[in-house]
């Protein structure tokens, strides 16, 4: 599906999900809230060498952004959601698009929390030494230079949680696989191991129940330690 396309039904299926699950989120103006704000990145090489194809240009990175966080809960039935959009101008590559960052619903129940929808999920890391945390990253945007919440990327699932008094235990199930965003030498200067190689295939999973992958986290908490 193209990205644009994409876009538009994430936030379609969003907003149905809110109208289903949660009729009360709206009921009262203090139980929504909306921010936002702007942001301009920008990153240029000093070196005055450029990568001899694609956007050869001395900026890394040129951009503007708009975000806008919609977050909305119930009291009264323990639920919540979050819609966190980007809507960006990228001067370098001349591109105007929209970047939905996160969009889900969740609810309580009990010693459970469920998620449902768009979701940065991150596990075991400390100073970016990423140990158990396998889910996507956006290395173009880390090596260019945007704010660090931007190397994570979203991923579509539901993910449930539970927090007893032994143990805690967190279960993901993501249907679509979202690959890590790669950097390329048509924007970096970077060793090209198979130049030589013009007929490069990419092979992913298949958007099928068989594909889906499943993450399960069992843990707690001794003294200061998870």
């Amino acid at each position: 599906m193209p990205k644009r396309l994409n876009t538009v039904f994430i936030f379609l299926t969003f907003s149905l999900l809110l109208v289903m699950l949660t009729p009360q989120l709206f009921a009262e103006d203090d139980n929504s809230e909306v921010n936002g704000f702007f942001l301009s990145n920008y990153a240029v090489r000093t070196t005055g060498k450029k990568p001899p194809a694609g956007e050869g240009s001395d900026f890394l990175l040129a951009e503007e952004r708009f975000r806008l966080d919609i977050s909305t809960w119930a009291d009264t039935i323990e639920a919540s959601s979050l819609f966190k959009v980007d809507f960006f101008h990228d001067a370098v590559s001349e591109e105007l698009d929209v970047d939905v960052r996160e969009a889900y619903v969740d609810y309580t129940f009990a010693d459970f929390d469920f998620r449902l929808g768009r979701q940065i999920v991150t596990w075991g890391v400390g100073d970016l030494l990423f140990i158990n945390d396998v889910f996507p990253k956006d290395w173009v945007s880390f090596f260019s230079g945007r704010p660090l919440e931007y190397l994570k990327i979203g991923s579509d699932g539901f993910r449930t949680s539970y927090f007893g008094d032994g143990f805690s235990a967190e279960l993901l199930i993501i249907p679509f696989f979202t690959p890590d965003n790669i950097p390329t030498s048509d924007l970096f200067l970077m060793f090209d191991p198979f130049a030589s190689v013009s007929t490069r295939n990419e092979i992913r999973p298949k958007k099928s129940i068989g594909d889906t992958e499943l993450a399960l986290r069992v843990y707690r908490k001794i003294n200061d330690f998870d």
